[in-house]
């Protein structure tokens, strides 16, 4: 595994590794909510916490990090102010497939590119021999519904990984 040279290597595979798997174009590093313009749908990459290493072996050191996807989705309230239910279902079908899509892949960087594959891929790793693994697979681990925030329903999908250093 490379060792953790910073949040912007995993950040880039992310990006990359949610284009390639899902097509979704607009994903930003998550700065907060305000004074941005939100697309149709896009997802925000959050680091939410500490990066604290613990000593493995002498060599190495190992710190969990976690990982906070922040999905959205336009929708527009109907006249009596509610978010109709086929809105929030289609908005819960494009968070389960963001989920989907990166549980258990790994986040890659190969000749200065960055990429989320399955560590069983063969093709991927055919066609980028020089890929280094980033950190460990990446492991769903929550879901929450954040609010409806400026005609945006929002879900963190949260994931964990490991890094060294």
């Amino acid at each position: 595994m490379k060792k953790f040279e910073g949040l912007s290597p995993l950040y880039k595979a992310l990006k990359r590794g949610i284009y390639d798997l899902t097509g979704v174009e607009d994903v930003n590093w998550f700065h907060g909510y305000e004074n941005i313009v939100l697309r149709e749908q896009g997802i925000f990459i959050d680091f939410p916490d500490e990066i604290l290493f613990e000593k493995i072996t002498k060599s190495m050191k190992r710190a969990p990090v976690r990982i906070r996807l922040h999905v959205y989705t336009k929708v527009i309230r109907d006249v009596d102010g509610y978010v109709p239910h086929e809105q929030a279902e289609a908005h819960d079908t494009f968070a389960l497939m963001v989920r989907d899509q990166l549980d258990n892949k790994g986040l890659f960087e190969a000749e200065g590119d960055f990429y989320a594959a399955d560590f069983d891929n063969e093709d991927f790793f055919i066609s980028n021999p020089q890929a280094q693994q980033l950190c460990r697979a990446l492991s769903f681990t929550g879901w929450r519904y954040y609010h409806y925030f400026e005609g945006q329903m929002v879900t963190f999908v949260e994931f964990t990984t490991e890094v060294e250093a």
